[in-house]
Protein backbone atom coordinates (compact mmCIF):
# COMPACT_ATOMS: atom_id res chain seq x y z
CA UNK A 1 0.00 0.00 0.00
CA UNK A 2 1.44 3.52 -0.70
CA UNK A 3 1.17 5.56 1.92
CA UNK A 4 0.64 9.43 1.92
CA UNK A 5 4.01 11.49 2.72
CA UNK A 6 3.66 15.30 3.07
CA UNK A 7 7.27 17.17 3.12
CA UNK A 8 6.86 20.74 4.09
CA UNK A 9 4.77 22.16 1.49
CA UNK A 10 6.03 26.05 2.40
CA UNK A 11 5.91 28.72 4.78
CA UNK A 12 2.18 28.75 5.77
CA UNK A 13 2.15 32.82 5.44
CA UNK A 14 1.07 33.81 2.31
CA UNK A 15 0.23 30.36 0.74
CA UNK A 16 -3.35 30.74 1.89
CA UNK A 17 -3.97 33.37 -0.69
CA UNK A 18 -1.97 31.84 -3.67
CA UNK A 19 -4.93 30.70 -5.60
CA UNK A 20 -3.06 29.59 -8.37
CA UNK A 21 -1.28 26.96 -6.34
CA UNK A 22 -4.43 25.90 -4.73
CA UNK A 23 -6.33 25.43 -8.43
CA UNK A 24 -3.03 23.31 -9.35
CA UNK A 25 -3.29 21.34 -6.71
CA UNK A 26 -7.35 20.33 -7.39
CA UNK A 27 -6.14 19.63 -11.12
CA UNK A 28 -3.81 17.04 -10.11
CA UNK A 29 -6.31 15.52 -7.41
CA UNK A 30 -9.35 15.34 -9.78
CA UNK A 31 -6.56 13.68 -12.51
CA UNK A 32 -5.18 11.42 -9.85
CA UNK A 33 -9.18 10.06 -8.50
CA UNK A 34 -10.09 9.70 -12.33
CA UNK A 35 -7.30 7.10 -13.08
CA UNK A 36 -4.96 9.21 -14.85
CA UNK A 37 -1.40 8.94 -13.52
CA UNK A 38 0.02 11.82 -11.40
CA UNK A 39 2.38 10.39 -9.33
CA UNK A 40 4.08 13.32 -7.50
CA UNK A 41 3.69 17.09 -7.93
CA UNK A 42 5.93 20.23 -6.87
CA UNK A 43 4.35 23.34 -5.08
CA UNK A 44 6.78 25.57 -4.14
CA UNK A 45 9.62 23.44 -5.16
CA UNK A 46 8.70 20.83 -2.16
CA UNK A 47 7.62 17.20 -3.44
CA UNK A 48 4.32 15.64 -2.42
CA UNK A 49 3.36 11.97 -2.83
CA UNK A 50 -0.06 11.15 -2.87
CA UNK A 51 -2.23 8.07 -3.35
CA UNK A 52 -5.83 7.77 -4.82
CA UNK A 53 -7.18 7.53 -1.51
CA UNK A 54 -4.90 10.07 -0.22
CA UNK A 55 -6.64 12.34 -3.10
CA UNK A 56 -9.83 12.20 -1.76
CA UNK A 57 -9.03 13.69 1.63
CA UNK A 58 -6.62 16.57 -0.22
CA UNK A 59 -9.11 17.50 -2.36
CA UNK A 60 -11.89 18.74 0.49
CA UNK A 61 -8.90 20.63 1.70
CA UNK A 62 -8.26 21.96 -1.31
CA UNK A 63 -11.60 23.30 -2.01
CA UNK A 64 -11.77 25.41 0.99
CA UNK A 65 -8.38 26.84 0.01
CA UNK A 66 -9.48 28.46 -3.39
CA UNK A 67 -12.58 29.89 -1.67
CA UNK A 68 -10.44 30.87 1.37
CA UNK A 69 -8.61 32.83 -1.54
CA UNK A 70 -10.97 35.42 -1.96
CA UNK A 71 -10.98 36.38 1.82
CA UNK A 72 -7.06 36.57 1.95
CA UNK A 73 -5.25 39.52 3.67
CA UNK A 74 -4.50 41.43 0.32
CA UNK A 75 -6.69 44.38 -0.79
CA UNK A 76 -8.68 44.82 -3.89
CA UNK A 77 -6.75 48.01 -4.23
CA UNK A 78 -3.46 48.00 -2.39
CA UNK A 79 -2.27 51.58 -0.85
CA UNK A 80 0.77 51.75 -3.49
CA UNK A 81 0.29 55.96 -4.31
CA UNK A 82 2.68 58.89 -3.08
CA UNK A 83 1.46 62.08 -1.61
CA UNK A 84 3.58 65.12 -1.64
CA UNK A 85 3.27 67.59 1.37
CA UNK A 86 2.71 71.57 0.87
CA UNK A 87 2.70 73.87 3.40
CA UNK A 88 -0.83 76.01 3.93
CA UNK A 89 1.40 79.26 3.90
CA UNK A 90 3.79 79.56 1.31
CA UNK A 91 4.91 77.37 -1.77
CA UNK A 92 7.38 75.31 0.43
CA UNK A 93 6.84 71.90 -0.55
CA UNK A 94 8.75 68.32 0.12
CA UNK A 95 8.78 64.79 -0.73
CA UNK A 96 6.82 62.54 -2.05
CA UNK A 97 5.84 60.24 0.57
CA UNK A 98 3.41 57.28 1.80
CA UNK A 99 1.93 59.33 4.58
CA UNK A 100 1.96 63.37 5.42
CA UNK A 101 2.12 63.72 9.37
CA UNK A 102 1.22 60.90 11.59
CA UNK A 103 0.67 57.56 9.95
CA UNK A 104 -1.29 56.54 13.00
CA UNK A 105 -4.03 59.57 12.37
CA UNK A 106 -3.77 59.65 8.67
CA UNK A 107 -2.73 56.36 6.76
CA UNK A 108 -5.36 54.29 4.49
CA UNK A 109 -4.71 51.04 4.67
CA UNK A 110 -6.37 49.81 1.37
CA UNK A 111 -9.63 49.05 -0.09
CA UNK A 112 -11.63 45.45 -0.65
CA UNK A 113 -14.45 45.53 -2.91
CA UNK A 114 -17.27 43.04 -3.58
CA UNK A 115 -19.25 43.93 -6.63
CA UNK A 116 -22.10 42.14 -8.42
CA UNK A 117 -25.29 43.41 -10.67
CA UNK A 118 -27.37 44.59 -7.82
CA UNK A 119 -24.46 46.74 -5.74
CA UNK A 120 -20.89 47.26 -5.55
CA UNK A 121 -19.57 47.62 -1.93
CA UNK A 122 -16.00 49.25 -1.09
CA UNK A 123 -14.79 48.72 2.33
CA UNK A 124 -12.07 51.50 3.18
CA UNK A 125 -9.61 50.87 5.84
CA UNK A 126 -7.86 53.60 7.49
CA UNK A 127 -6.75 55.23 10.56
CA UNK A 128 -9.21 58.18 10.41
CA UNK A 129 -10.76 59.51 13.27
CA UNK A 130 -13.75 57.36 14.10
CA UNK A 131 -16.68 59.96 13.41
CA UNK A 132 -14.87 61.11 10.28
CA UNK A 133 -14.03 64.49 12.17
CA UNK A 134 -10.46 65.28 13.58
CA UNK A 135 -9.81 68.83 15.11
CA UNK A 136 -6.31 69.55 15.68
CA UNK A 137 -4.35 72.76 16.73
CA UNK A 138 -6.50 73.56 19.55
CA UNK A 139 -9.41 73.29 17.44
CA UNK A 140 -8.20 75.84 14.92
CA UNK A 141 -8.81 73.30 12.27
CA UNK A 142 -11.65 71.05 11.49
CA UNK A 143 -10.88 67.71 9.06
CA UNK A 144 -13.37 65.52 7.91
CA UNK A 145 -13.62 62.17 5.73
CA UNK A 146 -13.17 62.74 2.06
CA UNK A 147 -15.80 62.03 -0.39
CA UNK A 148 -15.06 59.07 -2.50
CA UNK A 149 -14.09 59.53 -6.14
CA UNK A 150 -15.52 56.78 -8.69
CA UNK A 151 -14.74 57.14 -12.71
CA UNK A 152 -15.60 55.50 -15.94
CA UNK A 153 -12.70 55.24 -18.67
CA UNK A 154 -10.28 57.55 -16.22
CA UNK A 155 -12.45 60.25 -15.31
CA UNK A 156 -13.70 60.39 -12.10
CA UNK A 157 -17.26 61.62 -12.91
CA UNK A 158 -18.91 60.70 -9.94
CA UNK A 159 -18.50 60.38 -6.54
CA UNK A 160 -20.29 59.52 -3.03
CA UNK A 161 -20.26 61.56 0.00
CA UNK A 162 -19.28 59.75 3.20
CA UNK A 163 -20.32 62.46 5.92
CA UNK A 164 -23.18 65.27 4.65
CA UNK A 165 -21.28 68.78 4.24
CA UNK A 166 -24.05 69.84 5.94
CA UNK A 167 -21.84 68.69 9.05
CA UNK A 168 -18.44 70.25 7.86
CA UNK A 169 -18.20 73.63 9.88
CA UNK A 170 -16.66 76.00 8.24
CA UNK A 171 -13.45 76.66 10.81
CA UNK A 172 -11.26 76.38 7.52
CA UNK A 173 -13.02 77.19 4.08
CA UNK A 174 -16.38 75.43 3.29
CA UNK A 175 -17.18 72.52 0.35
CA UNK A 176 -18.61 74.49 -2.98
CA UNK A 177 -21.71 72.76 -2.13
CA UNK A 178 -22.21 72.37 1.57
CA UNK A 179 -25.72 71.14 1.01
CA UNK A 180 -24.68 67.78 -0.22
CA UNK A 181 -25.64 64.54 2.07
CA UNK A 182 -24.91 61.59 1.89
CA UNK A 183 -25.43 59.85 -1.68
CA UNK A 184 -24.04 59.15 -5.46
CA UNK A 185 -23.55 62.35 -7.25
CA UNK A 186 -22.64 63.04 -10.90
CA UNK A 187 -19.86 65.19 -9.96
CA UNK A 188 -19.89 68.56 -11.79
CA UNK A 189 -16.81 69.63 -9.71
CA UNK A 190 -14.51 68.38 -7.49
CA UNK A 191 -12.68 70.64 -4.19
CA UNK A 192 -9.32 69.64 -3.48
CA UNK A 193 -7.45 69.89 -0.57
CA UNK A 194 -5.37 73.26 -1.74
CA UNK A 195 -8.95 74.61 -1.81
CA UNK A 196 -9.37 73.76 1.94
CA UNK A 197 -6.12 74.34 3.28
CA UNK A 198 -4.29 77.28 1.36
CA UNK A 199 -3.92 79.77 3.52
CA UNK A 200 -5.15 78.24 6.45
CA UNK A 201 -2.70 79.11 9.43
CA UNK A 202 1.15 77.04 8.74
CA UNK A 203 0.65 73.43 8.22
CA UNK A 204 1.99 70.69 6.15
CA UNK A 205 -1.08 68.55 3.95
CA UNK A 206 -1.36 66.23 1.12
CA UNK A 207 -1.24 68.93 -1.59
CA UNK A 208 -0.69 66.64 -5.06
CA UNK A 209 -1.18 62.64 -5.36
CA UNK A 210 0.62 60.42 -8.35
CA UNK A 211 0.42 56.87 -8.03
CA UNK A 212 3.82 56.00 -9.73
CA UNK A 213 6.18 58.65 -7.59
CA UNK A 214 9.24 58.15 -6.26
CA UNK A 215 10.54 59.74 -3.11
CA UNK A 216 11.93 62.70 -4.85
CA UNK A 217 9.93 63.03 -8.40
CA UNK A 218 6.65 62.31 -9.78
CA UNK A 219 5.74 62.20 -13.55
CA UNK A 220 2.16 63.38 -13.27
CA UNK A 221 1.52 64.94 -9.89
CA UNK A 222 -2.51 65.85 -9.62
CA UNK A 223 -4.44 67.37 -7.03
CA UNK A 224 -6.01 65.42 -4.43
CA UNK A 225 -10.02 65.02 -4.94
CA UNK A 226 -11.36 65.35 -1.34
CA UNK A 227 -15.29 66.81 -1.76
CA UNK A 228 -17.86 66.41 -4.43
CA UNK A 229 -18.77 70.29 -5.54
CA UNK A 230 -21.04 72.81 -6.96
CA UNK A 231 -22.55 71.82 -10.32
CA UNK A 232 -23.45 67.89 -9.24
CA UNK A 233 -26.35 65.95 -9.13
CA UNK A 234 -27.49 63.05 -6.97
CA UNK A 235 -28.21 60.03 -9.01
CA UNK A 236 -28.32 57.63 -6.64
CA UNK A 237 -28.37 56.36 -3.15
CA UNK A 238 -25.76 55.29 -1.12
CA UNK A 239 -25.10 52.89 2.52
CA UNK A 240 -22.77 54.36 4.72
CA UNK A 241 -21.90 52.50 7.81
CA UNK A 242 -18.84 52.55 9.97
CA UNK A 243 -17.11 50.29 12.11
CA UNK A 244 -14.21 50.54 14.69
CA UNK A 245 -11.73 47.07 14.46
CA UNK A 246 -10.85 45.86 17.87
CA UNK A 247 -7.78 45.71 19.36
CA UNK A 248 -6.35 47.10 16.36
CA UNK A 249 -2.90 49.32 16.68
CA UNK A 250 -2.86 51.55 13.59
CA UNK A 251 0.42 50.08 12.21
CA UNK A 252 0.72 49.07 8.80
CA UNK A 253 -1.70 46.40 8.20
CA UNK A 254 -3.69 46.87 11.23
CA UNK A 255 -6.49 49.87 9.98
CA UNK A 256 -8.32 50.97 13.29
CA UNK A 257 -11.89 51.59 11.09
CA UNK A 258 -13.62 50.35 8.41
CA UNK A 259 -16.10 52.78 6.66
CA UNK A 260 -18.06 50.44 3.95
CA UNK A 261 -19.70 52.33 1.14
CA UNK A 262 -22.65 50.47 -1.00
CA UNK A 263 -24.36 51.44 -4.14
CA UNK A 264 -26.18 50.19 -7.12
CA UNK A 265 -23.94 49.72 -9.69
CA UNK A 266 -26.87 50.53 -12.55
CA UNK A 267 -26.69 54.06 -10.96
CA UNK A 268 -23.63 54.62 -12.92
CA UNK A 269 -24.65 54.74 -16.63
CA UNK A 270 -22.39 53.30 -18.79
CA UNK A 271 -19.92 51.01 -16.41
CA UNK A 272 -18.71 48.34 -17.96
CA UNK A 273 -16.29 45.62 -16.46
CA UNK A 274 -14.20 48.35 -14.56
CA UNK A 275 -14.91 50.92 -11.70
CA UNK A 276 -11.80 53.58 -11.18
CA UNK A 277 -11.42 54.54 -7.60
CA UNK A 278 -10.02 57.61 -5.59
CA UNK A 279 -10.26 58.24 -2.20
CA UNK A 280 -8.16 61.28 -0.35
CA UNK A 281 -8.97 60.05 3.16
CA UNK A 282 -9.12 62.98 4.69
CA UNK A 283 -9.86 66.71 3.80
CA UNK A 284 -5.96 67.42 4.08
CA UNK A 285 -5.47 64.86 1.70
CA UNK A 286 -2.65 63.44 3.96
CA UNK A 287 -3.19 59.84 2.70
CA UNK A 288 -4.60 58.48 -0.96
CA UNK A 289 -5.15 55.78 -2.40
CA UNK A 290 -6.07 54.78 -6.30
CA UNK A 291 -6.92 51.70 -8.57
CA UNK A 292 -9.11 49.82 -10.41
CA UNK A 293 -12.12 47.48 -9.35
CA UNK A 294 -13.83 44.77 -11.38
CA UNK A 295 -16.67 42.44 -10.91
CA UNK A 296 -15.76 39.18 -8.40
CA UNK A 297 -17.88 36.32 -7.47
CA UNK A 298 -20.11 36.93 -4.45
CA UNK A 299 -20.00 34.03 -1.23
CA UNK A 300 -23.04 32.17 -2.50
CA UNK A 301 -20.78 31.72 -6.00
CA UNK A 302 -18.08 30.68 -4.09
CA UNK A 303 -20.46 28.55 -2.79
CA UNK A 304 -22.14 27.13 -6.03
CA UNK A 305 -18.23 26.52 -7.34
CA UNK A 306 -17.42 24.62 -3.66
CA UNK A 307 -21.06 22.02 -3.87
CA UNK A 308 -20.00 21.04 -7.44
CA UNK A 309 -16.55 20.32 -6.95
CA UNK A 310 -17.60 18.42 -3.97
CA UNK A 311 -19.68 16.75 -6.65
CA UNK A 312 -17.34 15.49 -8.65
CA UNK A 313 -15.36 14.39 -5.41
CA UNK A 314 -17.79 12.18 -5.05
CA UNK A 315 -18.43 10.90 -8.12
CA UNK A 316 -14.74 9.60 -8.36
CA UNK A 317 -14.88 8.05 -5.24
CA UNK A 318 -18.09 6.18 -5.93
CA UNK A 319 -16.15 5.64 -9.64
CA UNK A 320 -12.96 4.32 -7.78
CA UNK A 321 -14.91 2.18 -5.38
CA UNK A 322 -16.85 0.32 -8.79
CA UNK A 323 -12.90 0.05 -10.60
CA UNK A 324 -11.75 -1.98 -7.54
CA UNK A 325 -14.56 -4.35 -7.06
CA UNK A 326 -14.10 -5.12 -10.42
Amino acid sequence: MRKLVLVTLAPLEGLLCRIDVWVGLFIRLVANIFGVPVTSLNVKKQRVRISRKSSLILLTLTMSMIAAGAFCTPYTIEDNTYVQPGRTNSNQTGNWRDVVGASYDFNVHGIDVIWNSSAITLHLFTNFNNNGYYPFDNDSVHLYLADLALGVGGTYGYGVVLKPHTQWTPINNSPTDPSLGIGLYSVGSWDTSSHFLEGVGSYYYGEKYDDVATYISAPNPRDPMIAIGSGSTQVGAASVQFEPISGASGAQGDPKYKWTVTIDPNDIPGLGSQLDVFWGGALCGNDAIEGTATPVPEPGTLFLLGTGLAGLAGYGKLRFRRKKRA
